[in-house]
């Protein structure tokens, strides 16, 4: 799969190791190019004025180019591609294009749970770039106090912005290594407790703008909820369903929005049960029918891939994922996964899941 990143004049800022063996280039030799100079160089001409149309007027395009040179094997490639906005004191976007060679429109499961990951890391990027502009101000500002202070041997006034420094600095970093880790794939299984992981991601995403004044609300039991299974895809289906929730509210005139996620043992013990409600708008009955079946969204930039994404998560760590919604009365999604039986390790992961989570922090 290849995956090319351009700026907001479709320049070429960074793509992949496969994208760059397509074009018979090293990675840094298809930086500065122009994408659609660099398609039209390699035959694909054809639909091409169609793409940069539905780009420059959407943001958005998924569809085929087909190679358009005479006497060779036709060659196509399934593309998909939207803009990312960056909210922050400089107003520019920029465009990711995921594609496949050859493969029509069928896509593996792990290649779409792929490309839904670096899709939701460029969109939260720019989010996140936001944020920490804000510290870096609040970081500015007190460094330019410091000489000041200095001069007039004010040192019980640097004592007291010297933490606040500090913590800036703290949420920059946590900041930067949360979106670096996120979704990323180790390619085992683990015991892994479901509940920390929820509290480390809600502890990540909150500062973020799509948030602002969202009311994050979780009802967790004090114990650990281990499961076996993949962290990063975990957080990954987890993300995606908080997204989801916090689009539709912040589209809702709904007073206080709130998500509720609640986790919990099922009575059996044999499952474990991650639900997300919002009380948004609930989904219409043509669209909840294509949910899980097909890329599906009703968000202007959306690529459809989030539930779809989900649901193969879900299914290979061996649960089920299902949907209830009611129109005016909101949205919930439950996931049910294989509960690991208690264990004496279970106390083990849960304090040493607890120190992760205070390091972090």
């Amino acid at each position: 799969m290849g995956a090319i990143i351009m700026n907001s004049s479709f320049i070429i800022t960074d793509a992949n190791k496969t994208a760059a063996a397509d074009f018979g280039k090293t990675e840094d030799d298809l930086k500065d190019k122009n994408l659609f100079n660099l398609l039209q160089d390699h035959g694909y001409s054809n639909d091409l004025k169609e793409f940069r149309r539905q780009l420059i007027e959407n943001g958005s395009y998924r569809g085929n180019l087909t190679h358009a040179e005479h006497g060779t094997p036709p060659v196509n490639l399934n593309m998909s591609c939207t803009r990312i906005n960056v909210e922050s004191t400089c107003d520019t976007s920029a465009h990711v294009l995921i594609y496949e060679r050859d493969n029509g429109y069928m896509i593996s499961d792990d290649k779409l749970v792929e490309l839904d990951r670096m899709l939701t890391r460029g969109e939260m990027a720019g989010e996140i770039a936001h944020e920490i502009n804000n510290y870096l101000t609040i970081l500015l500002g007190n460094v330019e106090l410091m000489p000041l202070f200095l001069k007039k041997k004010a040192y019980e006034d640097i004592s007291k912005k010297l933490p606040r420094m500090k913590n800036a600095l703290e949420k920059i970093a946590s900041l930067s290594e949360n979106l670096a880790a996120y979704g990323k794939q180790q390619d085992d299984f683990k015991v892994t407790d479901l509940s920390g992981l929820i509290k480390h991601t809600i502890e990540f995403l909150k500062p973020q703008n799509r948030y602002d004044g969202i009311e994050i609300i979780t009802e967790l039991p004090s114990s650990a909820l281990p499961v076996r299974g993949e962290r990063g895809r975990l957080q990954q289906a987890l993300v995606n369903l908080l997204h989801n929730a916090a689009d539709v509210l912040r589209d809702c005139t709904t007073p206080n929005p709130t998500i509720l996620i609640k986790a919990e043992t099922s009575t059996d013990g044999n499952s474990i049960i991650v639900s997300v409600s919002d009380e948004g708008w609930g989904i219409a009955e043509k669209i909840k029918a294509k949910l899980f079946i097909e890329p599906c969204t009703t968000k202007e930039s959306g690529e459809g891939y989030g539930l779809l994404a989900c649901k193969k998560i879900i299914e290979q760590h061996g649960g089920e994922i299902s949907i209830q919604t009611q129109s005016d009365k909101g949205t919930t999604v439950r996931c049910t996964l294989p509960a690991m039986k208690s264990t004496g390790s279970t106390q083990g992961l849960t304090q040493s899941q607890n120190q992760q989570s205070a390091t972090r922090q």
